[in-house]
């Protein structure tokens, strides 16, 4: 179902105007997201979002601002990231002890970009973190 936003005025808020989820379908019609903590609207890529004289101005961020919202991207990940090795380095930190988990992230195949990233170690425990919780479904 497709949302319709007719003269509104989404301005003046803490983050976002607007945020919508993972395929949202929605037109904006005649509506303002002016003076906003980040973005005046923010969608996922997938959305469908169309937008009939719309005024976006004075956001911190962005006016309108598409977002990858894949749990690759959600995870800080590049967004070139095997899947299948990801899997792989999951199970691997899974079956590990203690500090072994961190240890085989670090020398994984993203060794390269966790070495280049100011977010390194917020990735490293994230994922330790998914691997312990993850169920034996790989």
């Amino acid at each position: 179902m497709t949302r319709e936003f007719i003269n509104c005025d989404f301005s003046n808020n803490g983050i976002d105007g607007v945020s919508l989820g993972k395929n949202s379908k929605a037109r904006f019609i005649n509506t303002t997201t002016n003076d906003n903590g980040r973005n005046g609207v923010t969608f996922d890529q997938s959305s469908d979002v169309v937008f009939y004289d719309h005024t976006a101005q004075g956001n911190k961020a962005f006016g309108v601002q598409e977002v990858d919202g894949s749990l690759i991207n959600q995870l800080g990940l590049p967004n070139d990231t095997n899947i299948e090795e990801l899997k792989s380095l999951l199970l691997d930190v899974k079956k590990a002890d203690g500090a072994q988990k961190e240890a085989i992230v670090r020398t994984s195949f993203l060794s390269d970009f966790l070495a280049n990233t100011a977010n390194g170690s917020t990735i490293i425990t994230n994922l330790v973190q998914i691997a312990d919780k993850m169920p034996q479904i790989f």
